[in-house]
């Protein structure tokens, strides 16, 4: 119903209505104590903060007769702004709206036995109830929420009460109702609506028709590998319809695993995460594609960024592997068919642990194919070298002889007396190496060479080229019969020469 503006009428039969507001604001105080109960002759209820949300008010007839209820509503100031009377049938329920922007109200309830008469006074009669609907703010929240609580008896000291005139229409035959809707992402979702009513669903649609009116309150169950969505809660208004919406997200759980305690990392993605070390787990991440940036760390090549992607209840591990500077060289020889060359090694020392090295040394004809493989134990500030005609060509895998070369050179640290350059793996690599070599070039217009000597330049290294040095050294020490193992390091170092 729509609220009129206040009677004009000043009949003694209002005024005592009015009279009966001041006792029902003065109730609110305490001044009347109001009985925990509904059902009686005479009730009250109250309805505030109408500009969140309208109210309704249900009534109810117990009895096995006609009742009449007559309501009173005044507003905060006490005054008479609206009243009607509705004739509710043997057991049977009725309801009124008080729509949004209205001001606080209370509301005084009188029953009575038989049809509303159309004026005049009816002696009053227990058997019907009421309650109604009002919203509540959340103080630490800032917003409101709707309760639906039962009008309370209270003894006006009165037996009859004046009915109201032409307004039979305010009433609407049942109770306040309305559509509640249930909207998720998941199929295996499961849900429970507590309220005025309860209703249990599952799936990704759900619809309750015909739900009393007032706060509902929706709470979802866990699914394995997803992220359970938070409780939600909705006034459902007469007539009206709320929509609840449960995403579910994905989760699973994201590990790194670097080699490098001064390691760091951000991860982004539908989350956030940073870390450092050489362990991390994050054990609750949202489903989706991950990307992760190692910082750099100096004196190490830094990891490449990598993504991957989380399914529901999955696990996703990030590997980064610091590999340091140098640990990777690389030089040429040339000309080896006039001259020898030679490469001169040592070892730092600044690997973890003893400081021993193992020099793993690969040695390429010009058209990229692997002709010798061996590895050089080198303990710190030791010089080793070794002859290319001697050592490196002089027991190819290859049935010809190269006469230029290409030399890669591999540090990881030494755990014994003896290397075995077809097991570097990236993650073992070690700083510390420091090589040169020298090399025959001929000499312009002269039909002479001269020496020359250069230090192997560090390369950045790559998974990839790791796997197909070792790889191919495996090869050449399981198939090549002797052939392609190149004599190891002798002591010492070696100058160059030619013929």
């Amino acid at each position: 119903m729509s609220l009129r503006k206040p009677h004009a009428q000043t009949s003694t039969g209002v005024a005592a209505q009015v009279l009966i507001a001041s006792l029902a604001l003065s109730m609110a105080v305490g001044v009347i104590q109001a009985q925990p109960s509904s059902g009686g002759p005479s009730q009250v209820g109250y309805a505030s903060n109408l500009g969140t949300g309208g109210s309704f008010v249900n009534l109810s007839n117990s009895t096995s007769g006609t009742m009449c209820a007559t309501v009173y509503e005044f507003g905060a100031d006490e005054e008479l702004l609206d009243c009607f009377s509705c004739s509710l049938a043997a057991n049977s329920a009725a309801f009124f709206s008080v729509p949004n922007g209205s001001q606080p109200l209370d509301f005084v309830l009188f029953g009575s036995n038989g049809t509303c008469p159309g004026s005049g006074n009816v002696t009053l009669a227990s058997g019907l109830f009421a309650s109604t609907s009002t919203q509540h703010l959340n103080t630490h929240t800032g917003s409101y929420f709707g309760t639906v609580s039962p009008f309370q008896n209270v003894d006006f000291g009165v037996t009859q009460a004046q009915t109201c005139q032409a307004t039979m229409s305010a009433c609407q035959a049942g109770t306040a109702s309305g559509t509640i809707n249930v909207s998720t992402n998941l199929a295996a979702a499961t849900f429970t609506i507590t309220g005025p009513a309860t209703y249990m669903g599952t799936g990704t649609s759900f619809m309750q028709t015909n739900a009393p009116a007032g706060e509902y309150t929706i709470v979802f169950g866990a699914v394995a590998g997803y992220q359970t969505p938070a409780p939600q809660s909705m006034f459902l208004a007469p007539g009206g319809t709320i929509t609840f919406t449960g995403t579910y997200v994905p989760i699973g759980a994201i590990n790194v695993s670097t080699n490098l305690s001064a390691a760091t990392f951000t991860i982004t993605g539908p989350a956030t995460y940073t870390g450092s070390g050489t362990s991390f787990t994050q054990p609750v991440a949202p489903g989706g594609t991950y990307t992760i940036v190692f910082g750099a760390v100096a004196g190490y090549q830094t990891p490449a960024s990598q993504s991957l992607t989380l399914s529901a209840g999955g696990t996703i591990t990030f590997v980064g592997i610091y590999i340091p500077l140098g640990a990777q060289q690389v030089h040429y020889l040339s000309n080896l068919n006039v001259g020898d060359s030679n490469i001169n090694i040592t070892n730092t020392g600044s690997s973890d642990g003893p400081g021993n090295l193992c020099v793993n040394v690969y040695a390429f004809d010009p058209s990229e194919e692997m002709v010798a493989c061996c590895a050089c134990p080198v303990t710190p500030n030791a010089l080793v070298s070794l002859s290319a005609q001697a050592d490196l060509i002089g027991n190819t895998i290859s049935p010809s002889t190269p006469t230029s070369l290409v030399v890669e050179l591999l540090a990881t640290p030494a755990t014994g007396t003896t290397c075995n350059p077809s097991t570097p793996a990236i993650s073992n690599l070690a700083p510390g190496l420091r090589a040169w070599a020298t090399t025959l070039h001929a000499l312009p217009g002269t039909g002479s060479y001269g020496i020359t000597e250069g230090a192997f330049l560090p390369s950045l290294v790559g998974l990839a080229e790791v796997q197909h040095l070792t790889s191919f050294c495996g090869f050449i020490q399981s198939n090549g019969s002797g052939f392609g193992i190149c004599k190891s390091c002798r002591a010492d170092g070696l100058g160059g020469a030619k013929h």
